[in-house]
């Protein structure tokens, strides 16, 4: 009983301050509003996913091989903009939960990984 009363002590004295907890947020829904504004301009929802813009520049073939090209590096960066903001997203919702900063395991989160990374889910050893 005392273990585990001391467990719960240490694991409420190791939380992050509310104040951490808010920058943190106001980071993440800034990083939220951006890729959201991006993939705007660079993708169209398609069944639930972001889904690249194809472009149109002429008709001859080398236009077609550009068109191709800059599809396909376009695709890229939304598919990574797309994983980031799923991330960027279950990090406001475990601030809302009351879950930031821990691990799924239940380990508290660095508040230097945080920063740089505010979605963060694991440590690093």
């Amino acid at each position: 009983m005392v273990k585990m009363a001391f467990l719960y002590y240490t694991c409420l004295m190791s939380t992050h301050s509310p104040a951490f907890v808010e920058q943190m947020r106001q980071l993440l829904e800034q990083e939220k509003n951006q890729l959201e504004n991006d993939l705007a301009t660079k993708a169209h929802l398609e069944q639930g996913n972001e889904v690249a813009n194809f472009p149109e520049y002429e008709r001859d073939d080398e236009a077609n091989a550009n068109e191709i090209s800059d599809y396909t590096a376009t695709s890229a960066v939304v598919e990574a903009k797309e994983a980031r903001l799923k991330e960027v997203r279950a990090a406001l919702e475990r601030i809302a939960a009351g879950k930031y900063g821990f691990t799924s395991e239940g380990d508290i989160i660095p508040e230097k990984r945080l920063q740089a990374n505010p979605a963060a889910t694991t440590t690093i050893s």
